[in-house]
């Protein structure tokens, strides 16, 4: 499909009303994004989930998995969803054995100093597994596992061919001495390599990042040994190298095992730089948000609800200061978590955190509301909460993300293959009960995907934080549901999902049928605490938490706004389309992170 445009789907007519954050439609509507050479998969999905569209043709899912064979089992069998298994632990095991036999001999072990035997494992388990499992990980799209696998096996079989007389590599030599000057010079480039490796591994845990620093010595010590003619040297590098070959096994096994297979498994210990970061950048935050809320007028911070908000932060930054035990700012800014108690200290205050500032936006908004602090100035409050809520869901974010981290979670809060259509159906499931215990009823709903890639890859993944697409589908959801029902519109709420694989952006059209924004609202709800929900609803069930606190606000006027800055705080955004007397589309743009 080429120009693929769904602005030009949507009908257009005199009535035509935009609501938007002063900021074009982007993403979904942009032609550029799409071009003839892409490959769109097109799978929509009947509302009861009985049946299966391909292209313009119905097929019964039943039907289908029985054609389709399922796993080779006859009857209804569902599809596994094929996805590559982890490289690295096949590529880490070549490494590691290889590494430990030749470190070994290097140390001298029991006298043996001739190394032929390391031949084999250095061409065949060293070198090819491990370029092969590099290769795997470009698959896998990981670049630095790619890089650092398939350079080492070629490492592998590079040292395989200067011992292999066929490569005439050592004969080449005339002067022994003029060969060992070229070995130490082959290691000491190795040396250099890694160490540029060791600075990509600040970030990842202590056994990676010891891996490639201690590999890194090990070239070292053996290209001084080379070029220094000192076995003593070359003794130290292969006691160093045993101790990076039981690392690399270490690595490859918190690879390999988990819960299902073993009942010992390992947990990663991630280095003090992560915790350091994330002190530094809360206690930036937090007082940044202190700062801000102490120009606000006295009066009205005397509120009782600006009060909590303010005792919140106030204890937030106390509890982060004593912590540290800072007796004044050169104290703390030399101050650095260097072991994993303090690590786990650090992270029960975090989770403290959490729970203080959790309830903070109902306060936030009945405090604005009752004091009036802006009563005459609605630009300034907007652009207060603006940055209120961004920085207050950036803490949260940061907080939240070094606790799952220090939990053995590398990726932390984000899910580098996030199942779209997983959140998506969570999301329904929510407004589906919410709608049924307000009005015993639920809406139809047609989804319809397309996946834009160049490889055919037909897998619905995407690297995001589910939380936050979850909340935003929520919102536009609930929004639609209600108009739906209240307006009596049996037409279904129509869901198009864009995946584009080639620039790594996920993108929603939600558009229903329930009769559009009336002319005089829709220049407001971009508006905090503007709601079309009266009074006595306003703590009605379609206000329960979903997982991100923030939903306790839904029918208080702060979900479309928070919606805006969810998509807006990695450079996606929201925007509203609205047909007065015919109905509302919504177009959410995610940025992969």
């Amino acid at each position: 499909m080429s120009n693929y445009d769904l602005e030009k789907q949507v009908s257009q007519d005199e009535h035509l009303e935009t609501a938007n954050n002063n900021s074009p439609p982007v993403g979904l509507y942009d032609s550029q994004s799409f071009n003839s050479n892409h490959v769109v998969h097109k799978v929509t999905t009947s509302d009861d989930g009985n049946y299966i569209y391909l292209g313009k043709k119905k097929f019964a899912k039943d039907d289908l998995l029985q054609a389709f064979g399922g796993t080779l089992n006859p009857g209804l069998a569902v599809a596994p969803s094929h996805k590559f298994a982890n490289p690295a632990p096949v590529g880490l095991c070549g490494f590691a054995l290889s590494t430990f036999v030749l470190s070994m001999i290097n140390a001298g072990a029991m006298g043996v100093s001739n190394d032929s035997v390391v031949v084999g494992l250095a061409m065949f388990y060293g070198g090819f597994v491990q370029f092969c499992a590099g290769m795997w990980e470009m698959v896998m799209e990981n670049t630095f596992g790619a890089v650092a696998l398939a350079s080492y096996g070629g490492f592998w079989m590079s040292f395989a061919a200067i011992s292999i007389p066929w490569f005439n590599i050592a004969s080449s030599y005339d002067d022994p001495i003029e060969f060992q000057n070229a070995v130490g010079f082959y290691l000491l480039g190795w040396s250099m390599f890694t160490f540029m490796l060791t600075l990509c591994t600040l970030k990842s845990t202590l056994a990676f990042f010891s891996l490639f620093f201690l590999l890194a010595v090990t070239f070292l010590l053996l290209a001084i040994a080379d070029l220094g003619k000192s076995p003593n040297c070359k003794t130290a590098g292969g006691v160093v190298g045993v101790i990076v070959a039981f690392i690399a096994w270490y690595n490859a096994y918190a690879g390999l095992s988990n819960k299902q297979n073993s009942y010992v498994t390992v947990s990663a210990v991630k280095l003090p730089v992560f915790a350091n970061q994330t002190l530094e950048t809360l206690l930036i935050l937090i007082s940044k948000r202190l700062e801000s809320m102490s120009k606000l007028p006295y009066i009205g911070m005397m509120n009782v609800n600006m009060a909590k908000i303010w005792t919140s932060y106030i204890s937030s930054c106390q509890d982060l200061l004593n912590y540290t035990n800072a007796g004044d700012y050169q104290d703390l800014m030399h101050f650095q978590i260097g072991n994993d108690l303090q690590n786990k200290q650090f992270v029960s205050i975090l989770e403290k955190l959490l729970i203080d500032h959790a309830d903070n936006i109902p306060f936030l908004r009945d405090g604005l509301t009752e004091s009036e602090i802006f009563k005459n100035d609605e630009s300034k409050e907007r652009e207060f909460l603006n940055l209120h809520l961004k920085e207050r869901i950036l803490m949260r974010l940061i907080a939240s993300d070094h606790i799952e981290k220090s939990n053995g979670n590398l990726t932390g809060v984000a899910d580098r293959n996030l199942d779209v259509l997983d959140v998506l159906h969570k999301s329904i499931d929510f407004v589906d009960s919410m709608t049924l215990m307000k009005y015993y009823e639920k809406v139809k709903i047609d989804i319809e995907t397309r996946i834009v890639d160049n490889n055919g890859d037909d897998k619905l993944v995407f690297p995001y934080i589910s939380t936050h697409i979850e909340y935003v589908l929520n919102e536009i959801l609930k929004n639609s549901a209600r108009a739906t029902i209240e307006n009596n519109s049996s037409e279904p709420i129509k869901i198009l999902v864009i995946l584009n694989k080639l620039e790594k952006t996920l993108q929603f059209r939600v558009s229903d049928s329930g009769g559009g924004v009336p002319p005089h609202i829709l220049p407001h709800l971009w508006d905090y605490a503007f709601t079309t929900v009266n009074e006595t609803s306003k703590s009605d069930t379609l206000g329960l938490d979903t997982g991100v606190h923030d939903n306790i606000v839904a029918g208080m006027g702060y979900g479309l706004p928070l919606s805006l800055i969810y998509t807006k705080i990695f450079g996606g955004d929201l925007n509203l389309r609205s047909v007065w007397g015919k109905g509302t589309d919504a177009y959410i743009l995610f940025k992969g992170i």
